[in-house]
Order: C-alpha cells, then structure tokens, then sequence
C-alpha cells in the first residue's frame, strides 16, 4: 500500500539531525530506566535489605513490572508473600 510505502521510506531515509534526536531520545529514555531501577533498589535496600532486594534475581517471577519500579512497596510486598 503506499501509506506502508511511505513509512518504510521514512524509516530509512533519515537526515542526520532526525538521525541525533532518536540517539538523544533512545539515550534520555535509558537513562530515565537507568534512574528508576536504581530508586528501586536503593528503596528496597533501604526497607528490607541487600538480601531482599537479591530476591530480584531468583525467578523472573520476582522482577518487578512497571508499576512496582515506580512503587517499590508494591514490589516487596509481593515478594514477601512467596
């Protein structure tokens, strides 16, 4: 169709201004994640623990969503149920 056409087109033809405002953008958003993860951990830390806060890593069962990196009592208190 020529609308996929067009998005395709502008998928690969990129100037180089757009090309640095995705690299910016690509990097603010990691950085943000970078920051929120280490709010939450720094929280958990701090209410229960290092040990605690390594149940983290157990299970993929036990990594926080979004919602519980935001809200990290979230997190705990699940995790102390199991």
């Amino acid at each position: 169709s020529l609308m996929k056409q067009r998005f395709e087109r502008r998928r690969t033809v990129r100037s180089p201004i757009g090309k640095l405002f995705r690299r910016m953008i690509g990097i603010d958003l990691k950085l943000t994640q970078y920051k929120e993860g280490e709010r939450f951990i720094n929280h958990v830390v701090e209410a229960k623990g290092i040990k605690f806060a390594n149940l983290v890593w157990k299970s993929e069962k036990n990594m926080p969503d979004m919602g519980e990196i935001k809200n990290p009592d979230r997190w705990i208190e699940r995790i102390a149920k199991t």
